[in-house]
């Protein structure tokens, strides 16, 4: 297992969030390293080309699972094909639901390590049409995409709900981006659901860069969304970390149809009935 100097911050981080699933991303993790945080199991797709003078890695995704949903599903690692991409697949034990949910991290288009934004969205296309008859689907990460007022569907044709902006600045990752969710059909929570806020806040700016997004149908299915600045996080936990992220918690709470009577075990019950995902960026907790 991967040691580090904030890993108290990190089981603290988990404690307080109290969630099913809890995405990261930029794990800066290398070879075969891991991480550990009590009540969850880490699933990672790691980075491999580092150079070889490099003290840490870098990129990676990757996210922490709870144990305790074993007991209803059968985990299991999808894809992880493409650098950057993680999917992962829970199938139900006592029911025939299956759910999948993709780790995403796409460098920004000034990155120092060599970027194909439309490679990258292509090879998520191919993913998200193999992957999204299998159930339902979400979708998070660090797109480096500033949408400003794009649309993420086409209006006069699809019946969405407009989201609200507060980022007005577009940027190629963006542009990009959007055309990317109208093409496939889904749509971003961020301004759309709960309050909307910015994701990255640091002296430098602020913007939206950090997404979840689901299909079109499965929009009313999703309970809640969140989005939880790492300042308002550190305050309610008193606590100094050694390094702090300027990306924000994503929080996103859904429900899904399932024949409670075929739920033998009283805690599948509960988790049945809803499955809260999170996401991050790693900084905040590496």
């Amino acid at each position: 297992m991967h040691k580090n100097d904030n890993s108290t911050f990190r089981n603290l981080v988990l404690e307080h969030v109290n969630c099913d699933i809890f995405a990261v991303c930029e794990t800066f993790l290398r070879d075969d390293n891991q991480l550990n945080v009590l009540g969850y199991k880490w699933i990672g797709h790691n980075r491999k080309n580092v150079h070889s003078n490099a003290r840490r890695g870098s990129g990676g995704v990757g996210a922490f699972i709870r144990l305790s949903l074993y007991d209803s599903f059968y985990v299991e690692i999808q894809d992880r094909s493409v650098e950057g991409i993680l999917w992962i697949c829970l199938k139900g034990k006592h029911s025939d639901f299956i759910f999948s949910v993709a780790v995403c991290y796409l460098p920004p288009t000034d990155s120092r390590r060599p970027s194909d934004q439309e490679r990258f969205l292509n090879d998520l296309l191919q993913q998200v049409y193999s992957n999204q008859t299998k159930g339902y689907t979400i979708i998070c990460g660090d797109f480096n995409a500033r949408c400003g007022s794009n649309t993420d569907y086409i209006e006069g044709v699809d019946d969405i709900k407009p989201r609200t902006t507060i980022d007005t600045t577009e940027n190629y990752n963006g542009d990009l981006f959007c055309e990317f969710l109208s093409d496939i059909n889904f749509a971003m929570l961020n301004g759309r659901i709960g309050i909307n806020d910015f994701t990255y806040i640091s002296p430098q700016g602020r913007s939206v860069v950090d997404y979840i997004w689901v299909s079109y149908e499965q929009l009313e299915s999703v309970l809640d969304f969140k989005i939880m600045r790492m300042s308002d996080v550190i305050n309610t936990l008193n606590y100094n970390p050694e390094n702090i992220s300027d990306h924000s918690l994503l929080s996103c709470e859904f429900k899904y149809p399932v024949n409670i009577d075929e739920i033998s075990n009283h805690y599948a019950n509960e988790v049945i009935k809803r499955l809260n995902v999170m996401h991050a960026r790693f900084q905040m907790i590496s």
